[in-house]
């Protein structure tokens, strides 16, 4: 006959109930009882007379180390403790004696998988008898998310012919079947405790991962319930078993444990900053999980909202949790619109993140008195920014200092000329808890992503490693360390990982096997950011995690970010600075030119040609080197050389510029086609990415022309005509279109120079620009705009200066009153 312990919340099934021998958690307080109050109550109840011939169930090694299982020797069946009842307890480590089953010796207990299951938890306790022969008692079975069912039998006898080996069979109990689907597995096991402790923000959930992913070394699963989709502790610090052994040959051999004993605990509320820690419970027993969360200033966006249903009413407040009556869900309120009985909150998801409001139900404010129908949630804020993304491989691409070499990056940002602060919050809402995507994390859900850890240095590479790859160190046996590669930059020799496990060493190789690796010279870690694994935040700057570089930066955030390189060097942007006019319309011409001094010339000798130039060339070398501020070094700008023996000036477009060379924008080369004429070129696409002021040369006509407007990406109309031009001719847009001579020739770059594509009245149009600021530029800006009954004006022009704030110069628009 059973007992109870703990108030009726924990009960002891014996031998003499058909050989059960286990301790059950059967309910009763919403608290968990520690290991030790467990212990104590069933020491209590086994030292009366009548309990004087069981064996004891469990043993006390320290007050916060337990084992379960085989404890007198003289015991022949271990007790057993099911893997859902440990989620009941805190305070102490559990670990099992005698559970691995060794035939002849060791009955122990083993774990069958079977589908078309019958078999349900009523049935425990009674006898399971296979096909094959195999008998024994089921003690506890458990439903897999695939449908398959787990069922975990004592077997009668330590005998080969009751260890349910077989692969195939039917198995029986209490008159219900299944089909055994594999051989029956055994082993020890082993519960950890883990207890929080520092400071985390109110209504944070922590969360685990924890288990190897096939060919990489981060964790590959969130921690659930043994028997549920969720995990099992509320809100806020926890004191936890977490089974870091299961079925183990021993516990005295890492590579036996889930993930070698690692896990990792992280604080991931929205809104608020993160931070993780990665533990290591091979050892068991008692550990502590520091953790520090806070508000986060600069991400106070909420990502979902949701409007009344025209009944809201009550007061609602920034900062209050709010409830769905129907689904459970919950919210923190981001930011408040309008007002009742149509008020529209801005919201963060909270508690199951996976579970959101439904149009219908009712939300309350549990805060204050607000409340209403909820209407149709959808994506707000940085839900909805689209276009960026993140690209984790090895780049050499970026120049960010310009001090004309390029840096190593291993993290490619792609902000898409969004503004920083709005990027930073899409970085936390795309790292947040719940965030199960992997497009952006290198391959791993982006709730559990944290960053680079290690740099490898080294000296020389045999065969080949590629990026993902798991490396280890030493590269063949027993690992000592291993960790996944997030960029291999064989320029520079050097291996970034993440995810690493153990501490690497200068001396041994590290690699993929014995013909792949390379030879340390310096292994050092990386501190990954806890608080937002692309960076923070602060004071209206960026700083970028480690390897992490930005691309297509909007003009206005030239200085607001900071870098680190892959070798670990701090990289900043030069001081930049915007240049702007602004109040344009469409089709009007702008230009800001240098000056050779204040109230001077247009300053058209900046650089000379370096060397001879053809007909053709699609770079334009210039002396001396490019100055820094120079605009467009890696977005663009516009130059003009002058042809000083043909008494000419040619504008071309560049794409970036490098050292002493402008990278011109081409198209390749192209014949013209039907309707093509003096005044107009058609070509089928030739002309996609074309710009009014585009050059182009014309090798048959041997003349050059420009694009004077654009009908479509087929046809163009040109000025000045090409007389006699026609159908079949070869043309190629952006090339040089003279034989410049070194020296002699000129080059010079205006800071704009740009046909007004936007603009009207009512929404005035601008352009800007992002140039290095050295020292003052002084500067001649115009406007002009003729022969356009809409938004004629007079020529705008003024003098100016960029300073080290820049400069914005409105144009004054005087409309033009003779037109014919």
């Amino acid at each position: 006959m059973s007992d109870t312990v703990l108030a009726g919340r924990w009960t002891v099934y014996y031998e003499a109930e058909n050989r059960q021998k286990r301790i059950k958690w059967t309910g009763g307080a919403a608290t968990a009882d520690t290991v030790k109050s467990l212990y104590l109550a069933l020491m209590d109840l086994f030292d009366e007379l009548p309990q004087m011939d069981d064996g004891t169930p469990m043993k006390a090694d320290t007050p916060t180390e337990y084992a379960v299982g085989i404890i007198d020797p003289g015991d022949d069946d271990p007790w057993f403790i099911d893997p859902e009842s440990v989620e009941h307890l805190t305070g102490g480590a559990i670990k099992t004696l005698s559970w691995k089953r060794v035939e002849g010796s060791n009955t122990g207990i083993i774990r069958v998988l079977t589908e078309n299951c019958f078999i349900v938890e009523a049935d425990i306790g009674y006898d399971v008898i296979s096909s094959n022969g195999d008998s024994g008692t089921l003690l506890d079975v458990r439903t897999l998310p695939s449908g398959e069912k787990e069922l975990w039998i004592r077997p009668d006898t330590d005998d080969p012919t009751d260890s349910f080996a077989d692969s195939t069979g039917i198995l029986q109990c209490n008159l219900h079947g299944a089909d055994q689907i594999d051989a029956a597995a055994t082993g020890e096991m082993l519960w950890a405790n883990i207890y929080g402790l520092g400071t985390i923000v109110t209504d944070t959930h922590l969360y685990i991962y924890q288990g190897a992913q096939l060919g990489d070394t981060a964790p590959d699963a969130i921690l659930t319930g043994y028997k549920t989709d969720f995990d099992w502790w509320d809100d806020g610090f926890f004191d936890v078993l977490v089974m870091v052994a299961d079925q183990a040959a021993d516990l005295t051999t890492r590579s036996e444990f889930i993930d070698e004993g690692y896990i990792t605990v992280l604080a991931r509320q929205y809104g608020k900053t993160y931070t993780y820690y990665i533990v290591d419970l091979f050892a068991g027993g008692r550990n502590p999980i520091p953790l520090e969360t806070g508000n986060d200033l600069n991400n106070t966006t909420g990502w979902r909202t949701v409007t009344g249903a025209g009944d809201s009413a009550g007061d609602w407040n920034v900062g209050d949790e709010i409830e769905g009556q129907n689904t459970g869900a919950r919210g923190k309120i981001a930011a408040i619109e309008g007002a009742n009985p149509n008020i529209v909150l801005r919201y963060y998801l909270i508690g199951d993140v996976r579970i959101d409001f439904q149009a219908g139900e009712t939300i309350d404010d549990l805060d204050d008195t607000g409340t209403c129908t909820a209407g149709a949630p959808a994506d707000y804020g940085p839900a909805l920014l689209a276009g960026l993304s993140i690209v984790h491989s090895a780049d050499n691409t970026h120049d960010i200092d310009e001090d004309g070499s390029n840096e190593y990056y291993s993290i490619v940002i792609d902000v898409n000329n969004e503004r920083l602060y709005d990027a930073y919050e899409w970085a936390k809402y795309e790292t947040r808890r719940g965030e199960m995507g992997v497009a952006n994390h290198d391959g791993i859900e982006g709730e559990q992503y944290i960053g680079s850890d290690y740099r490898i240095v080294y000296t020389s590479l045999n065969g080949a490693i590629a990026e993902g790859s798991v490396v280890q160190q030493p590269e063949v046996g027993a690992a000592t360390a291993k960790g996944t590669v997030v960029a291999h930059h064989t320029g520079a020799k050097v291996l970034i990982l993440r995810n690493c496990r153990g501490t690497f060493n200068n001396v041994d190789n590290i690699g993929i096997d014995a013909g792949n690796f390379v030879d340390p010279t310096t292994c050092s870690t990386i501190t990954p950011i806890k608080a937002c694994p692309y960076g923070t935040f602060a004071g209206g700057v960026w700083f970028a995690a480690p390897g992490v570089v930005f691309d297509n930066i909007d003009a206005l955030d030239g200085n607001n970010y900071q870098l680190t390189d892959d070798q670990g060097n701090v990289v900043e942007a030069p001081t930049k600075v915007t240049v702007a006019m602004t109040n344009s319309r469409i089709k009007d011409r702008l230009a800001i030119f240098r000056l050779t001094a204040v109230g001077g010339q247009i300053n058209k000798a900046e650089y000379q040609i370096d060397s001879e130039h053809d007909i053709g060339d699609v770079t334009i070398k210039v002396d001396p080197v490019i100055t820094a501020d120079t605009p467009g070094k890696t977005t663009g700008g516009i130059l003009f050389v002058v042809d000083a023996s043909a008494g000419e000036e040619h504008r071309y477009r560049y794409e970036t510029w490098s050292g002493d060379v402008f990278n011109l924008f081409t198209k390749a080369l192209d014949l013209t086609e039907g309707g093509t004429d003096s005044d107009t070129i058609h070509a089928a696409g030739g002309f996609a990415d074309c710009k009014v002021g585009d050059i182009i040369y014309n090798f048959d006509s041997t003349a050059y022309t420009y694009i004077k407007s654009i009908t479509n990406d087929d046809e163009v109309e040109i000025y000045p005509s090409i007389p006699g031009q026609g159908a079949g001719e070869q043309f190629r847009v952006g090339v040089v279109v003279a034989d410049y001579v070194a020296v002699t020739d000129k080059v010079y770059v205006p800071l704009i120079h740009v046909h007004e594509t936007a603009g009207t009245d009512v929404a005035p149009g601008s352009e800007s620009i992002s140039v290095v600021y050295l020292a003052d530029i002084p500067v001649r800006i115009r406007a002009r705009h003729a022969n356009d009954t809409q938004y004629n004006i007079k020529p705008f022009e003024t003098d100016g200066k960029v300073e080290a704030t820049g400069m914005s110069v409105a144009v004054i628009r005087t409309p033009e009153t003779i037109t014919s």
